[in-house]
């Protein structure tokens, strides 16, 4: 890869990024203030669960390897069954509307993510230079 089709990529990456964290990072807040303190715990968890899922997208935009990849490899699969857990089934429960079927446009939103967090879990690392 060339130094200016990483570039490309990068800037590419960060125009999604950027919207996608200003998105998720208030989204809990936002539960939390919608629905009442009852949902403090199920928002702090679901938080804690996205923000690797940030830090990852990151580390795959700027190519950094940050802990190990079993990490990253179990961290994916946990993330992506976390996100349709939640969304499609424990949220509607908690907040007692029905499910939408319209909330399955945030998947499609949110693709470009998942497949960072996967990009970022199974890259080979030893096999990768700058």
């Amino acid at each position: 890869m060339t130094k200016t089709t990483k570039i490309v990529r990068r800037i590419l990456w960060m125009l999604y990024a950027a919207p996608i964290t200003l998105f998720i990072l208030p989204s809990d807040f936002v539960f939390i203030y919608q629905y009442g303190p009852s949902m403090f715990p199920y928002a702090t968890f679901d938080f804690l669960v996205c923000l690797p899922a940030l830090v990852a997208m990151y580390l795959h935009i700027w190519d950094v390897q940050l802990f190990a990849p079993a990490f990253w490899k179990v961290y994916a699969f946990v993330y992506i069954m976390w996100e349709f857990g939640f969304n499609i089934l424990i949220e509607p429960i908690l907040t007692h509307e029905s499910f939408d079927p319209a909330l399955l446009i945030c998947p499609m939103i949110f693709l470009p993510l998942y497949v960072s967090v996967f990009r970022h879990a199974f890259r080979k690392w030893d096999n990768f230079h700058l």
